[in-house]
């Protein structure tokens, strides 16, 4: 029963506090990029090249797969690219 009784005591306490208090918070979120990825000039593997601006950035991980439609037979060239 005494912990009930703190509980109450200890959420009336909170909503009071809140109440009273007001202002506000900006927030403000820029990401630019530092890595292009140009798909027109591939590298000797057929890849996309990537190019990337500061010399610290890790570039991105591509993978190319190849994948058949066993109907028509017809091949499918999936490039992935993860950041």
């Amino acid at each position: 029963m005494r912990t009930l009784i703190i509980a109450g005591g200890l959420m009336m306490t909170a909503s009071l506090c809140a109440g009273t208090l007001g202002g506000s918070i900006t927030a403000r979120l820029e990401i630019t990029a530092r890595c292009h990825i140009d798909g027109l000039h591939a590298s000797a593997e057929h890849l996309p090249v990537v190019r990337c601006s500061h010399p610290g950035v890790l570039p991105p991980k591509i993978t190319a797969s190849l994948a058949v439609d066993p109907l028509t037979q017809q091949a499918q060239r999936w490039i992935t690219v993860e950041w």
